[in-house]
């Protein structure tokens, strides 16, 4: 954030809010998934708006009683909306755990957590990648630890899903108001 801020030059930031927005959805995807939203495109603004809407149908809702009926709420535009932003959170978990899982297979599971022998799993990783720029990409992320697990059987696909969506919006929505709420 900081050499971010530094290459924009002299330039005034008057709205802290999409700055503290940018970099703390980037360092919630980077712990919870292992990538970067930067390497997404123009995915990146749709991923990062959508979760910026993602509060809307619920207050929507929390209003209009009629709308606690789940048929109901999904024949109206707000039920269309948060349809369309949950696909899109599916679509990005999907490619997640897909470019992962591929990463993981290439390389033989060599750098997947493993618990049951963490002390040799450590003194392995030290000296076959070194404390270097190659270590920050093959840490661990709270992804490779739920593939782990499904590669012994534990958990599915979906539970996967489940656990990497719930943990970027509440950690997301936690350290950005909190962060706020600091500065303010």
């Amino acid at each position: 954030m900081i050499t971010s801020l530094n290459n924009s030059g002299n330039a005034v930031i008057k709205d802290l809010v999409p700055l503290l927005n940018e970099y703390m959805l980037n360092a919630v995807i980077e712990i919870g998934v292992g990538t970067s939203l930067r390497d997404l495109g123009m995915f990146q603004q749709q991923y990062r708006e959508a979760l910026e809407r993602m509060h809307e149908p619920f207050i929507s809702r929390f209003w209009k009683p009629w709308l606690y009926i789940n048929w109901m709420f999904f024949l109206t535009s707000e039920g269309r909306e948060y349809r369309k932003i949950v696909k899109m959170f599916e679509k990005f978990t999907d490619l997640a755990i897909i470019k992962r899982k591929f990463y993981h297979d290439c390389t033989n599971d060599k750098y997947l957590p493993n618990f049951d022998n963490d002390r040799s799993t450590k003194e392995d990783s030290s000296k076959s990648i070194g404390y270097n720029a190659k270590l920050q990409k093959n840490q661990f992320a709270m992804l490779d630890l739920l593939i782990a697990e499904s590669r012994k059987g534990h958990m599915i696909d979906s539970d996967i899903k489940e656990e990497i969506n719930t943990f970027i919006f509440m950690v997301y929505v936690n350290i950005f108001y909190n962060v706020f709420l600091l500065i303010i």
